[in-house]
């Protein structure tokens, strides 16, 4: 069961043990992780790749276990760290529960009855438990922690939060109508699809979506806005869809790395977190994988064309269909002493009709666009026919899970207790999903 557990971890998160050696990877781990010294950088390398093989060929070894989470530690890799002293505490390596309360910053569990390694052993055991002087992973972790507090001040809160918009713009109606219209752009589809949220996100939304994040602005201006809701002439439709434009991306995109550092009080020349150097290298990767893609996209391409030809001009069917999904046209109104205020992002000229109002909240269910998400199996029959069975469908509306996690968890049916099973399952397990005896994160 430990090698199942650690597969996931190890196919993911271990280098390649490289070469051969002409002692055992578990030899080379406990002379590295169990010395007790500190290690050079190529030295550290070498413990980490020894320690994974060593777990690899020796999955029920807890000693080892902990020492390949002591190398991740001082790698600086705590998260995966903690998972590894997890499991092995779990399977009552004391060793490991001392190093988990020395991460946590309490005092190590008193454990009277633990028995002590030998050798090496107990010397790796010191080295996982005992606190450092200076420059502990926790003082890195916590300078890192400060880092991303600043960093979040760097964040083009606009892209993603309407009261950061409303504190920028003010409560104005007339301005924040403005800056939707001049910061996001009109698309056609029908219903409900981005939200407010995720038009800030993509910069883009049909009058609908543009019309929910107008709301949602004023509403966080302190305002109680309507949605309108009539039906356009073909021909107006028609003008919104040809002055479509692109919009600006969000303020905060041109931000340089050296703005960046400059903003968070990092000089290059003295930087004990390396934060400079791993952004340049982070730099380096992105403009060498932007490369390749770019080189693949182009091939690729180039040999689609000549499978399926030259691109045909947009039809009109598909200029038609556009236009009649503008038709179906939504904007704001707010009540004030001399009437209702039309705020439109769109600008679109009405030439009467009908006009529906509602509250935001009170929009209908069947306005909102659904994404179905399907678990379907395959079963082959005594016959040898194939046929399918769908196990799980639930209808998801994306409109509402701007920046929310969606997961799928996989758990077997029938047990006279379902909860015993998480209860009897080892922490580690139970952070998992699990599909065919394979992990993954949840």
């Amino acid at each position: 069961m430990r090698a199942i557990q650690l597969c996931a971890v190890l196919l993911a998160g271990c280098l390649a043990s490289v070469g051969a050696a002409a002692q055992t990877p578990a030899d080379t781990c406990d002379a590295l992780a169990g010395s007790g010294q500190p290690l050079a950088a190529e030295r550290l390398l070498e413990a980490v790749e020894a320690c994974s093989q060593a777990v690899r060929d020796n999955p029920g070894d807890v000693r080892l276990l902990a020492h390949y989470a002591l190398t991740l530690e001082l790698s600086g890799d705590i998260v995966m760290a903690t998972r590894l002293y997890e499991w092995a505490a779990g399977d009552g390596y004391q060793p490991a529960a001392a190093a988990l309360a020395r991460l946590a910053g309490a005092p190590p569990p008193d454990d009277s009855d633990a028995v002590a390694d030998s050798g090496a052993d107990q010397t790796a055991d010191t080295a996982a438990t005992d606190t450092p002087t200076a420059d502990t992973p926790a003082d890195r972790l916590d300078r890192i922690a400060a880092l991303l507090e600043q960093a979040r001040g760097l964040l083009p809160r606009d892209s993603f939060d309407p009261a950061a918009v409303v504190a920028a713009v003010g409560g104005d109606p007339d301005d924040l109508t403005a800056w939707v219209a001049d910061n996001t752009g009109l698309v056609a589809y029908r219903g409900r699809l981005r939200g407010p949220v995720g038009v800030l996100l993509d910069r883009r939304g049909n009058s609908l979506d543009r019309a929910l994040l107008l709301a949602n602005l004023l509403e966080a201006a302190g305002r109680q806005p309507v949605l309108a809701n009539a039906e356009l002439s073909a021909e107006e439709a028609g003008r919104l869809f040809d002055a479509r434009r692109a919009p600006p991306p969000p303020s905060g995109d041109g931000l340089s790395r050296a703005e960046a550092l400059a903003a968070l009080g990092i000089d290059a020349a003295g930087d004990p977190l390396g934060v400079a150097a791993a952004m340049e290298r982070d730099a380096r990767e992105a403009a060498d994988t932007r490369t390749a893609l770019m080189q693949r996209t182009r091939q690729q391409a180039d040999a689609l064309m000549a499978l399926v030809g030259p691109a045909a001009a947009p039809s009109a069917d598909a200029r038609a269909s556009a236009v009649a999904a503008l038709r179906d046209h939504w904007w704001v109104r707010l009540r004030t002493a001399d009437g209702w205020q039309d705020l439109d992002p769109s600008g679109a000229q009405l030439a009467g009709g009908a006009v529906r109002e509602l509250a935001p909240a009170d929009l209908p269910a069947d306005l909102s666009q659904r994404v179905t998400v399907s678990v379907v199996a395959a079963f082959r029959d005594a016959d040898g026919a194939l046929r399918q069975e769908t196990l799980l469908s639930r209808a998801l509306v994306p409109a509402e899970l701007a920046g929310v996690p969606v997961t799928l968890w996989h758990e077997p049916l029938g047990l006279s207790d379902p909860l015993s099973l998480r209860a009897a399952m080892p922490r580690s397990l139970s952070r998992r999903c699990w599909l065919n005896g394979r992990g993954s994160r949840c």
